[in-house]
């Protein structure tokens, strides 16, 4: 579920599920959505994560929260509600 607030104090709840097939075993693409330092490799509009976590902290954890930066000019904060690495 992504909760999205604007401006006013507009807050929208979007859930959505999402599937999807490649070439990479399912622990491999995992990893690369796991570690937050590797997702400029897989999505070159995202030029950097920061997050509100002790240093060293880079990998998904339920209750993370942080800003996602779109080439230095967007910045989107999330947060993460649940992980389940099975």
């Amino acid at each position: 579920m992504f909760v999205v607030q604007g401006r006013g104090g507009y807050v929208a709840h979007v859930q959505t599920t999402l599937r999807a097939t490649g070439p990479l075993p399912a622990d491999e693409a995992w990893e690369r959505y796991a570690d937050l330092d590797r997702w400029s490799h897989w999505a070159p509009q995202i030029s950097g994560v920061s997050v509100a976590t002790p240093a060293g902290a880079r990998r998904l954890r339920t209750g993370m929260r942080g800003t996602v930066r779109a080439a230095d000019v967007v910045h989107l904060p999330f947060e993460v509600l649940a992980v389940d690495e099975a």
